[in-house]
């Protein structure tokens, strides 16, 4: 009866230890779980700047390109009258004309040099946003690699059988086996 009631208590105190570090190793793991998940919230966020930037950055090109398309019209029309009216003069309609296109290619000259300035400073943005970005993904790695496994534990019970540990074997050099005939 007193090794049934020591057998008893015995497994009850493994159960309790196992459940007990099986209860610690699980807030562990869920405490690095939510580390990782509010992290990866954070690059979520990050990402959509990111993305924002990106979409920025090909509009204002979208608008150079069309600029530069506007720009070599005017360029042409420009020089088309210039080489039609030359040293003779134009007449005030066509002079007028003459001055509205250049002064549309020089507004178009300063707002793509304007927009050139900015799309330089948004592909700095973006680079940065891009290291950053990679920083971050290694970080959320090196989180998620450190987030355990909880699991049970198997805590040998103290018996019979732990009392007696084996002795080590002496290892010695292997003797070749000998050869018969």
């Amino acid at each position: 009866m007193q090794r049934a009631v020591g057998l008893i208590v015995i497994l009850l105190v493994f159960a309790v230890l196992n459940g007990l570090l099986y209860g610690v190793q699980e807030v562990h793991s869920r405490y690095r779980v939510r580390a990782a998940d509010d992290f990866k919230r954070l690059m979520d966020f990050r990402w959509r700047e990111f993305l924002r930037t990106k979409g920025a950055i090909e509009q204002m090109e979208r608008q150079l390109e069309s600029n530069k398309t506007r720009l070599n019209q005017l360029g042409s029309e420009i020089t088309a009258i210039e080489i039609k009216y030359g040293e003779s003069g134009a007449p005030p309609d066509v002079h007028a004309h003459h001055n509205s296109l250049v002064a549309e290619y020089n507004g178009l000259v300063r707002e793509s040099r304007s927009l050139v300035t900015s799309h330089d400073r948004a592909i700095t943005e973006f680079n940065s946003q891009v290291d950053a970005y990679n920083r971050d993904l290694d970080r959320y790695n090196s989180l998620i690699a450190k987030i355990p496994q909880s699991y049970w534990l198997i805590i040998p019970m103290p018996g019979r059988s732990s009392r007696k540990a084996p002795k080590p074997v002496p290892v010695g050099p292997l003797k070749p086996a000998p050869v018969r005939p």
